[in-house]
């Protein structure tokens, strides 16, 4: 009943949130942090992390779509990424769920009931961006003490050897998405030709610098200049997102530390890359919905990501909803691209600011974002629902 009554209120919440009664939404909210105070048990601690990220983000969403101001549509949907962030690095660290986050939820309240005022919410936004960032450190931490260093290995390839191993590494990634099959995996290999036997480069490295072209694409695309360089920044970012894997399949070297970070800088990236084409395509256009519709397709994508690993560890032993199907040949994967996979984003993305065309590519890759994560979450859902009444029959 406590559980019944904390989801009506969240969900209450966010209806009166997106309609624009915030007194009222503060309220609703308010009796959902209190009825979650009193109805969690460490029996389902888990769950309850998972759902609160979830509920305080859609909140922070429906805020987000019902105000005009673009400093709040911003800082709302910053706060409402950060704390999904957070909750998905915990998950993939395989954390035990972490401090509620009373604080996030009062000033909330707090900011809905007393007039919304801006300077509280970008405080509440910028303290949930910190919060995810040190949760992401302490997960890495975490990962790299469960490291034991495998035996590096001492032969080295040369010619078609090393050529034929770095293959039997592209085709382990078993990634079908048309992007990454057709273009980045194939440049991944081809880059990593001459250097893999470089031991100064290192899967973590690679990582590192992928996360810096991302960066500079973001900053790139949200000024509106040197279009070109971004183009190339954010092609580079998907060549390299590639290669660190293979790069650590070559050498056998790979790590949980390197799976981490490589799994949690996705989500930023992506993050930066929607909010930098959220801020070019409003300055382009003024239209508040090129502003909302990029930041709805960065936060559609941090919610799949987050309800895959809620679904991953409430039930293991469910299907993850991971490619499992050998890669088809390249030429029968192009259709592959209507399905919108995460590795064909960075091809969208360059589309709609190569050809300023926000009013085409921007509802595209919301819809798109929309479609697939709602899929996806419904069957992650369906998996834990699944594997919650099968355990109980057999108990």
């Amino acid at each position: 009943m406590r559980y019944s009554l904390w989801l009506f209120s969240t969900a209450a919440a966010v209806v009166l949130a997106a309609l624009g009664l915030a007194p009222q939404a503060g309220a609703a909210f308010a009796v959902a942090v209190l009825v979650r105070q009193l109805a969690v048990d460490d029996a389902r601690a888990r769950l309850v992390s998972g759902l609160s990220a979830i509920g305080l983000a859609a909140v922070a969403a429906a805020i987000a779509t019902s105000t005009h101001e673009p400093a709040a549509v911003g800082a709302a949907a910053g706060l409402a990424f950060a704390l999904l962030a957070r909750e998905y690095a915990n998950l993939v660290a395989g954390q035990p769920p972490g401090a509620r986050p009373v604080l996030l939820e009062g000033g909330l309240v707090a900011y809905l009931v007393h007039g919304r005022p801006l300077g509280l919410l970008v405080g509440i936004a910028a303290l949930a961006l910190a919060w995810a960032l040190v949760s992401a450190v302490a997960g890495g931490l975490a990962a790299a003490s469960r490291d034991r260093p495998a035996p590096p290995r001492t032969q080295r390839l040369h010619g078609r050897a090393r050529w034929r191993r770095l293959g039997d590494g592209l085709r382990a990634a078993r990634d079908p998405a048309f992007w990454g099959l057709v273009i980045a995996r194939p440049a991944a290999r081809a880059a990593l030709f001459p250097l893999a036997e470089q031991r100064w480069l290192t899967p973590n490295l690679v990582t590192a610098i992928s996360v810096v072209c991302c960066g500079a694409a973001a900053a790139l695309i949200a000024t509106g200049t040197a279009t070109g360089l971004a183009i190339a920044l954010v092609f580079a970012r998907s060549v390299l997102d590639s290669m660190d894997g293979q790069l650590a399949r070559y050498r056998e070297a790979g790590s949980q530390l390197g799976s981490f970070v490589d799994k949690v800088s996705d989500q930023f990236c992506w993050a930066a890359l929607y909010g930098a084409l959220a801020l070019r395509a409003y300055d382009e256009t003024g239209s508040r919905a090129m502003l909302l519709l990029p930041l709805a397709a960065g936060l559609w994508f941090a919610l799949s990501s987050t309800a895959l690993w809620l679904a991953r560890a409430l039930a293991p032993a469910a299907p993850s909803g991971s490619a499992s199907t050998p890669p088809a040949p390249w030429a029968r994967s192009l259709w592959r691209i209507v399905l919108f996979e995460e590795p064909d984003f960075y091809l969208w993305i360059s589309l709609a600011v190569a050809t300023t065309r926000f009013d085409i590519f921007v509802p595209l890759i919301a819809a798109g974002h929309a479609a697939r994560g709602l899929v996806l979450v419904l069957a992650r859902a369906g998996s834990v629902v699944t594997a919650s009444v099968r355990k109980e029959a057999s108990a």
